[in-house]
């Protein structure tokens, strides 16, 4: 844990610095934010390890540059005094300084010559900044004092972090050593920004929004003059200016003057996060009228990406960072400061819906690299490599022939070459699952997962390791699982490995989570009993299938065959006649998937996973051959859907979806996908086909024969084709707390505690 000081002139309106700060807390760093006090703000607050310590002044918006540049010194003289007395009161790790300006950074000197570090994050170019504000070029004199500045800052920060590419480079042209800045782009948190936890209100309008900052360079006249163009067309149009500016009274003041003031709605000043996404998930297209100069062409507004996580079409102005970062085809484009182009790219987006709705399914693919998980990542590891916490050797074992000692290194940040020697492991180790593949640690951090890694080498050899996730839940605070491991080389000196790891897991559970549930892997009965030695109990939590129902491909394609019901083989002889064929799915039919499996949802009555996370699922596991998809179709039309994984010879059922209006199960469509996936697996040297978890009756002494009546419904249909049930070695949880384990034994004992603790597993295996 470390202890960080934060210096922003606004942290109210910043909601990158406001993601960063989070992104801190969740390490467990303290953080305190020195920043400007806003009307009606307390001096002082302090939660759940952060403080804001408020400076009573005041930003005037629409300042001259004399008065502007007044404001920052009596700023700068105020967070130098402050950041010194919290590094003298109690020293500080790290100092982060987000511009303007950029020699804020100044401000932090006494505690960098006290052995602080500091990072800088350059949001915007003060040179370029000064540039359209003051009209003057990059020869004048002042200008230049300004790069000078700029270049000053970023020498004496540890470490810079940037929003675009074109703004490092641009720093790097003018002399900086590039090395020591990361970009870390503005991508919007999609746990905030998710149209799927908000209702659309039809109110009979076509509602273009556009929030932020009203400045004049940020072209919302341009905005107003197309709306005034267009009201005869569309009169149901409206324009919703959301924030606040200096240029807010000559914006209303405009669409008076040109009659369209019943068609421009002004929000009351900035508002709180939640309000502005509801008013987000209402509207129909997101305007960024961006006037184009040598600033804009450097940076990119922020509210693009709270638009493409809302799913919202946009009508974007041409500048060159839009367009070397997004593709055509993303949005609607039209000429910065044009009232005519921008009234005709709103026009196509009001004609063409289908058109829309494309350009912002293009931009949230274009968009994935940024988003702030990712970009979340990027901050932390910069933070990680100044206060030296990315990773830690944690725990060593002599080697009972005392030939070399095992060492285990937990991290939540791998180098690259480690997660491929992980990867490698987990993949040619049978029986292991992709839950250990760091592919599928992706798929969880997007879902709202941290990944925590636990290595072990025996000298520079990979032997074993673990891949934890981890989530903060209400009522609970922060619990992990780990599914399907630790993982075992089968070269290694297995008991002794087992041991290691064990008491590295029990230690990780003891410092990162009040609770860890872990699901040991097929063949891992030592593992869960080990773990039980070093305090675990076993466990009812079902965090992963612990019963599953696994089909032996050593047996021959007619044997397989026979082993289906002589129903199932008599429907077959229809299938060509009836329009039934199989195919192999790509990335285009995983939106079919999604509406199948939704359809299955309803008839089982249980909530269906959604369409973001199946496509991340596929997008990042199929590239390796990790996830397939077969799609059943009657006449060409999808009806049965089933996305399965591979891993350690083994090809695992993951998600399934049917058209139950459609005769697909009359004609048997969903036994033609499995027999189609069970071939393929077959050709491609799978040993064994899973289909996925079953009730512990199914493997009950009484309950063995596949066609036995007393299964359910899926139970039943799983095994049918001649395959056995198969269950995982015990599962096992931690609770690190002795009072939060008596509260926790007590609670799942009650009714309202049991559903608690459902929901706490359903959210752990599925992120919601």
């Amino acid at each position: 844990m470390a202890r960080v000081c934060v210096i922003r002139c606004h942290y109210f309106r910043d909601t990158r610095l406001q993601r960063e700060i989070s992104a801190l807390l969740d390490r467990g760093h303290q953080v305190h934010v020195l920043c400007l006090r806003e009307p009606g703000e307390p001096m002082r607050e302090r939660r759940n390890g952060l403080t804001i310590t408020r400076i009573p002044m005041r930003h005037t918006a629409g300042a001259t540059t004399a008065r502007r540049l007044f404001e920052y010194i009596l700023f700068f003289l105020a967070a130098s005094v402050g950041v010194t007395a919290l590094h003298l009161h109690r020293r500080l790790d790290l100092v982060q300084v987000n511009s303007l300006p950029d020699a804020l950074v100044f401000s932090a000197l006494i505690p960098r010559l006290a052995g602080a570090r500091v990072l800088l994050d350059l949001q915007e170019p003060m040179p370029e900044f000064f540039e359209t504000k003051s009209g003057l070029d990059d020869r004048h004199l002042a200008v230049r004092l300004v790069v000078a500045l700029e270049q000053a800052s970023i020498r004496f920060a540890d470490a810079v972090i940037t929003v675009t590419e074109q703004m490092r480079q641009t720093f790097g042209a003018r002399g900086a050593a590039t090395d020591k800045i990361t970009v870390v782009m503005d991508g919007s948190d999609e746990e905030i920004f998710d149209p799927a936890q908000h209702h659309r209100h039809d109110s009979g309008t076509f509602v273009l929004v556009s929030h932020g900052t009203m400045e004049p360079q940020y072209g919302l006249d341009t905005a107003i003059h197309a709306v005034a163009q267009l009201i005869t067309t569309i009169p149901e149009l409206e324009l919703h200016l959301i924030g606040d500016g200096s240029a807010r009274e000559s914006l209303a003041a405009l669409a008076s003057q040109l009659g369209v003031a019943d068609h421009v709605v002004f929000s009351a000043g900035f508002i709180p996060i939640d309000q502005l996404v509801a008013m987000l998930a209402n509207s129909d297209v997101g305007v960024v009228a961006m006037k184009r100069d040598s600033f804009r062409d450097l940076t990119l507004a922020g509210k693009m990406f709270d638009y493409i996580a809302m799913g919202i079409p946009m009508a974007v102005s041409e500048t060159r960072s839009v367009s070397e970062n997004f593709p055509a085809g993303c949005f609607a484009p039209f000429n910065s400061g044009d009232a005519d182009s921008l009234a005709r790219a709103i026009q196509h987006l009001y004609a063409d819906r289908d058109q829309a709705a494309a350009y912002a399914t293009r931009a949230r693919n274009a968009a994935r690299p940024y988003r702030w998980p990712v970009q979340r990542r990027r901050y932390r590891d910069v933070v990680d490599g100044l206060i030296g916490s990315a990773g830690r050797p944690a725990w060593c074992l002599e080697h009972p022939r005392g030939e070399a000692r095992l060492s285990v290194t937990v991290s939540r940040s791998p180098t690259k070459a480690q997660l491929k020697r992980w990867d490698t492991l987990v993949s040619t180790e049978p029986g292991c699952d992709v839950a250990q593949l760091s592919a599928w640690a992706e798929v969880r951090r997007l879902a709202g997962f941290e990944p925590l890694y636990v290595f072990a080498c025996d000298g520079d050899e990979l032997v074993g390791g673990a891949q934890a996730f981890t989530r903060k839940l209400p009522f609970v605070g922060k619990v992990g699982y780990l599914p399907y491991g630790p993982v075992i080389a089968g070269t290694a000196d297995r008991a002794t490995v087992t041991a290691v790891l064990s008491s590295a897991v029990r230690d990780l559970a003891d410092n990162e989570t009040g609770m860890l549930f872990i699901q040991p892997p097929a063949c891992g009965e030592d593992i869960s009993l080990e773990l039980q030695r070093h305090g675990f109990k076993p466990t009812h939590a079902d965090i992963a299938p612990r019963v599953t129902v696994r089909l032996d491909l050593s047996r021959g394609e007619s044997e397989l065959w026979s082993g289906l019901p002589a129903e199932a083989r008599r429907r077959a002889k229809k299938w060509p006649e009836r329009g039934v064929r199989v195919r192999h799915g790509t990335h285009d039919d995983v939106p079919s998937l999604a509406r199948l499996h939704a359809a299955t949802a309803r008839h089982h009555g249980f909530t269906p996973i959604s369409l973001q996370y199946m496509d991340n699922l596929y997008r990042l596991l199929a590239p390796a051959g990790q996830a397939q998809l077969f799609i059943g179709e009657i006449a060409g039309t999808p009806v049965v859907a089933d996305l399965l994984t591979g891993c350690g010879g083994v090809l695992t059922g993951r998600l399934t979806g049917m058209d139950r209006a459609s005769p697909a199960t009359k004609f048997g469509v969903p036994t033609a996908v499995r027999w189609e996936a069970i071939r393929w697996a077959k050709a491609q040297g799978y040993n064994w086909f899973d289909f996925g978890g079953v009730s512990e009756a199914a493997i009950s002494p009484t309950v063995q024969h596949p066609n036995s009546a007393t299964h359910s419904g899926g139970d039943a249909y799983k095994m049918s084709f001649g395959a056995t049930a198969f269950r995982f070695p015990t599962p096992v949880e931690y609770v690190s707390s002795p009072t939060f384990r008596f509260i926790y034994d007590l609670t799942r004992e009650s009714p309202v505690g049991h559903r608690i603790l459902q929901s706490a597993q359903r959210r752990l295996r599925t992120g919601r």
